[in-house]
């Protein structure tokens, strides 16, 4: 075991296949045509906001509707299940419906305020 010689620890050992390419050497540049998209994207947009920030406000939206939803229909379950069990599906058809409507007129009410912020 002593007898053994220490292997190399950089590529430089003259072995070919361990020495990086002169290709990957040098950074990529981006294609012109990314350039002038991302040059115009910055002109029009014009404002501070972050992409991160308009991704969150949108899946806030988003969830706003679901939760609205759900809010709706488990209310409307809860009425047919403990207050008014003979009318079978109609207070949760109902609740379903109420939060579609409601989470709808919310939904839109909220993106159009977003899209003015934008």
């Amino acid at each position: 075991m002593a007898d053994t010689p220490p292997l190399p620890t950089s590529p430089s050992g003259g072995d070919p296949r361990l020495e990086i390419p002169e290709v990957l050497r040098q950074p990529i540049k981006k294609p012109d045509a990314l350039l002038e998209y991302d040059k115009r994207d910055g002109a029009a947009s014009g404002s501070s906001v972050s992409d991160s920030t308009r991704q969150a406000t949108g899946w806030v939206i988003a969830m706003t509707f679901v939760y609205t939803l759900a809010a709706a229909g488990l209310l409307g379950w809860a009425i047919q299940t403990w207050a008014w069990p003979r009318a079978a599906p109609w207070p949760l058809l109902v609740g379903l419906i109420l939060g579609l409507v409601l989470g709808m007129g919310r939904f839109i009410r909220d993106a159009m305020k977003a899209n003015k912020g934008v």
